[in-house]
C-alpha cells in the first residue's frame, strides 16, 4: 500500500506522479517523467530504477 499524498489531478506535479508516495524516491523523480521501459513482452514499466539511460 503506498502511503504519502495523492497528486492533484487539477495541478498536476512535474517529474513522476508516483514520486510523493513511492519508497525507492530519487532526485530524478521528482523533476523528470521516466521513460517506459520493457521488462518483458508482457511487462513495461515506467520508473527511473528500470530506466535503460540509467
Amino acid at each position: 500500500m503506498l502511503k504519502g499524498d495523492l497528486p492533484s489531478p487539477s495541478n498536476p506535479q512535474a517529474g513522476c506522479p508516483f514520486h510523493t508516495r513511492c519508497p525507492a524516491v530519487m532526485d530524478q523523480c521528482k523533476t523528470e517523467m521516466p521513460m517506459l521501459s520493457d521488462m518483458s513482452e508482457q511487462h513495461q514499466v515506467f520508473c527511473h530504477l528500470y530506466d535503460s539511460k540509467t
